[in-house]
């Protein structure tokens, strides 16, 4: 259904809850969310948006006829993680996988939380090479432009989902003791 051929990549651009979870404004949401959609409509690449499970598909379907971007409501995050050219993100535990697969994740810091230097939920982003947080819709604009230039991404034909196997492996080495 997101007629996806193995020679295009594609953008994945996982979309920020701030509305839904409550800690964003609606207006600062949806201004955001625009911006974030000229800004990767500018491309003329393929991106397709994955939803937080808490947004509603209705309120972001707008977005497939105004900018052609596609939205995976059958597919999940990790399943879409290993056949993305690079990630536009926020702060979320997803993009951890997202490392892991050495996939590039640019993520947006639109309550500018990295700048304090006191916020330790962010502070595991930094840990990776294939993390880079962004402050401003200029330096992420910048930071596409500079993707793009890049070699392009081998998309994979193996059928076994890497992202789940990495999922999987960690999750049976799991201690509850720890947390």
């Amino acid at each position: 259904y997101l007629e996806l051929k193995s020679n295009i990549n594609f953008i994945l651009y996982n979309v920020e809850p701030g509305w839904e979870h409550h800690y964003m404004e609606k207006k600062k949401h949806w201004k955001h969310f625009e911006q974030i959609c000229k800004i990767l409509h500018k491309t003329k690449k393929e991106v397709i948006l994955s939803l937080h499970p808490m947004c509603n598909y209705d309120h972001y379907k707008f977005v497939i006829k105004k900018y052609n971007f596609k939205i995976s409501d059958k597919f999940k995050i990790f399943d879409l993680l290993p056949h993305c050219w690079f990630v536009v993100s926020h702060f979320c535990t997803t993009n951890l996988i997202a490392n892991k697969l050495k996939k590039k994740t640019l993520l947006f810091d639109v309550s500018q939380l990295s700048l304090s230097g006191n916020d330790f939920s962010t502070q595991s982003f930094f840990r990776s090479k294939y993390s880079e947080v962004v402050t401003s819709y200029s330096i992420l604009e910048s930071k596409i432009q500079n993707e793009l230039t890049k070699k392009k991404n081998v998309l994979s034909k193996n059928p076994f989902l890497y992202s789940s196997k990495i999922i999987f492996d960690k999750s049976i080495n799991f201690n509850f003791n720890n947390v």
